[in-house]
């Protein structure tokens, strides 16, 4: 069993035994280790990989745990991308600081005494439980900036996604300091690309377990006096639940081979656009195999299908996607398939036989 899996299957049990106590997933965060994992130790991080941060996600997805396991790991990227050697920075990165982000690119525009950001308030998962919340604004042309936003310096109305996790609004009535603006050595692509996978990689455990659903309840629930799984509409309809979660999961998997390639953030891209179409199809699969008891509270389907459709708006809807990677395709004049390919060839033989 390969090193990513037997990091995935720790996850799981460590995050299925969470009970929604916000303080308990923080210091699980951080007595595991987690939230610096895809961070050189340079920067305070463990030196991990996007192979060890993308497990970690899918856990969460496929646990529905209550914990900001995407959150904290993209805080602490975005802290480790940083260009400065900032105390506050290196708390993020180690955990002792939890911290969120907005998920979204701020405008930063420059004032006479202070940058004030406009189009607040903003979405913000977990703020209200959070230190310190970072955005990403750009400056001109390209640059980027990290804001560094302590929660005293900011109004937050408390919310939540229609699954009930934690999404409340932050805004700022005044300007940003000086000393909260610190200048990114990341492009705007590759950030989003690598938040992008978090996300996606989220959405692939929570498909995984949603046609893991499916297909239990195909073979026990029966009908005319057999399993409805032996109905030939119901078995084609898995079948293409079953393609659904594998094409998002190789796409998830041939992006996190390209960490290190010039392909990376197409790929990335591609395990993003592939992920919310699993998320959308097997989501509708599964509620249609199911029937009225999928939405019920005694079945846990719908828990997993709601955080799946607020899922997919979050760090930008489907669209946003689906056209960056034709933007950035179209560009290359290469066909989607021979852009990304190289990374298919690239998962682990440990992998593939999963």
């Amino acid at each position: 069993m390969s090193d990513e899996r037997l990091l995935a299957e720790a996850a799981e049990g460590i995050l299925g035994e969470l009970d929604g106590e916000p303080s308990d997933a923080w210091r699980s965060l951080q007595d595991n280790g987690w939230v610096g994992v895809a961070v050189a130790p340079s920067a305070g991080g463990q030196g991990g990989t996007l192979v060890e941060a993308t497990a970690l996600a899918r856990a969460v997805g496929k646990t529905a745990a209550p914990a900001p396991v995407v959150e904290a790991i993209g805080a602490a990227w975005l802290a480790g991308a940083a260009d400065s050697q900032d105390a506050r920075l290196e708390r993020v990165v180690r955990g002792e600081t939890r911290a969120t982000y907005i998920p979204r690119l701020l405008e930063l525009e420059a004032g006479a005494d202070a940058s004030r950001l406009g189009g607040g308030p903003w979405p913000t998962p977990w703020a209200r439980h959070s230190d310190a919340i970072l955005g990403v604004a750009r400056v001109g042309e390209g640059a980027l900036r990290l804001v560094y936003l302590e929660p005293e310096r900011v109004e937050i109305s408390e919310g939540a996604n229609i699954a009930g996790e934690p999404r409340d609004r932050v805004g700022l009535s005044g300007g940003v300091p000086a000393d909260c603006e610190i200048p990114l050595r990341c492009a705007e692509d590759e950030l989003l690309a690598t938040l992008g996978l978090l996300h996606a990689s989220r959405q692939v455990g929570a498909v995984e377990h949603v046609h893991a659903l499916s297909v239990d309840y195909a073979r026990e629930r029966e009908q005319f006096g057999r399993p409805i799984g032996s109905f030939q509409a119901v078995a084609h309809a898995l079948v293409r639940q079953l393609e659904l979660v594998e094409l998002s999961r190789t796409a998830l998997r041939a992006a996190v081979c390209l960490e290190d390639s010039p392909q990376f953030v197409d790929a990335a891209f591609a395990a993003r656009v592939a992920a919310n179409d699993a998320a959308g199809g097997c989501s509708r699969i599964a509620h249609q195999t199911l029937g009225a008891i999928g939405v019920t509270q005694e079945h846990s389907l719908a828990g997993f299908t709601l955080r799946l459709a607020a899922w997919r708006q979050e760090l930008y809807p489907p669209r946003f996607w689906e056209q960056r990677l034709g933007e950035r395709v179209g560009r290359a004049g290469a066909c989607w398939w021979e852009h990304i390919g190289d990374g298919i060839d690239r998962i682990p033989q440990a992998s593939r036989a999963e």
